[in-house]
């Protein structure tokens, strides 16, 4: 038998889950909107205009950017879940070896 041991905290481990998919969608929906607001502010700007070519390709950048830290959550929160499944399954296998 080992001296050491593992405790996993699931209700911990749920509430960082829940957080990064709440962070996620919440970051998603703030930028998209972000971005629709600077969008119908520049919108009487000549398209085709330097400015106007730069400020879109700007904004672009800043939306990828956002896509992927959103993208970065979800897949966070993914991951958490999948640790959930093996922790619990070592969990059943630990008592299953015991009994």
């Amino acid at each position: 038998m080992s001296s050491t041991s593992l405790i996993f905290h699931d209700d911990a481990a749920q509430a960082m889950q829940q957080a990064c998919e709440t962070a996620s969608q919440s970051f998603a929906q703030n930028s998209h909107t972000m971005a629709a607001d600077v969008r119908s502010t520049v919108r009487d700007w000549v398209e085709g205009s330097e400015s106007r070519v730069s400020h879109d390709q700007d904004l672009s950048t800043v939306t990828d950017h956002a896509d992927s830290i959103s993208n970065a959550l979800r897949a966070a929160a993914t991951s958490i879940e999948r640790l959930r499944t093996l922790a619990h399954d070592t969990e059943t296998k630990n008592v299953a070896i015991l009994d």
